[in-house]
């Protein structure tokens, strides 16, 4: 299961902190043989599950936020402690479900052998770029793109390609 969540991870690294397959990445994957109609419906599939990720992270935050107040009284209520952590888990349960139907939907349309293909594409890309940012190297640009990335992203950038090595190096994942 955790090596189905890790490619679907990998896919989406593609789009670099966006919510969206840019050109860039639609070029990369016309590269790879996929079809304007395979693109298109990667793309619709990927917004139409970004769409929920957003609110439930949003909603998240929210009820981060609503049990860090309540943390701060003396007299913190544990019941209502209670409900902002099983509200919150059922909006992170949102997001993996929703992540869950984005690689069914992608491997359903795209069919085994080319899902087999993006996965090891992608796979390839990610360690190269996890290669690059732990050595200390800058990051590409995209093709076409106005200079360089923002520090933070560079930052965030690096942050997640740790997290994908951390994930990787974790016993039970192949």
């Amino acid at each position: 299961m955790k090596r189905y969540a890790l490619s679907f991870l990998l896919f989406f690294i593609v789009s670099f902190l966006s919510y969206s397959i840019d050109q860039y990445e639609q070029a990369f994957l016309k590269k790879l043989g996929f079809t304007e109609d395979e693109i298109t419906r990667l793309v619709e599939i990927q917004e139409e599950a970004q769409e929920i990720i957003r609110k439930a992270q949003a909603e998240i935050e929210i009820y981060r936020a609503q049990l860090k107040k309540l943390l701060i009284s003396r007299n913190a209520d544990l019941r209502e402690a209670e409900r902002f952590l099983r509200q919150a888990v059922e909006w992170e349960i949102k997001i993996r479900m929703a992540q869950i139907k984005k690689e069914i939907k992608a491997r359903n349309l795209l069919g085994d052998r080319k899902w087999a293909g993006l996965v090891r594409a992608l796979k390839t890309r990610a360690e190269l770029l996890r290669s690059r940012a732990l050595s200390g190297k800058p990051l590409p640009a995209k093709p076409g793109a106005p200079g360089q990335r923002s520090p933070a992203k560079e930052r965030r950038m690096r942050e997640l390609l740790q997290e994908l090595e951390e994930l990787l190096e974790s016993p039970g994942v192949q």
